[in-house]
């Protein structure tokens, strides 16, 4: 029995990112957070986020959420707010 919301692929992508940007660590110029936000399907957690001021002083957020429905090696991109509701 699992609740297999999507959490896990995104929790394993964040962590696959986080080790890639740390073996390349000496050529990013700034510096990188990685933040996973809980309960985005409730319509809360990114206010939550921003209350523990971990957004504090960034300039820029990549978003990431996982389209089960996009053929493997597909992706897609948006500039702008989406996926902020539920």
């Amino acid at each position: 029995v699992m609740h297999a919301c999507g959490h896990d692929i995104h929790m394993a992508s964040i962590l696959g990112v986080a080790t890639q940007l740390k073996a390349q660590e000496n050529e990013i110029n700034g510096r990188v957070r990685i933040i996973f936000q809980a309960a985005e399907e409730l319509g809360h957690g990114a206010k939550k986020v921003v209350a523990t001021g971990a957004l504090d002083g960034v300039k820029a957020v990549l978003g990431f959420h996982n389209y089960p429905t996009m053929d493997i090696g597909d992706f897609a991109i948006k500039k702008g707010p989406i996926t902020s509701a539920v």
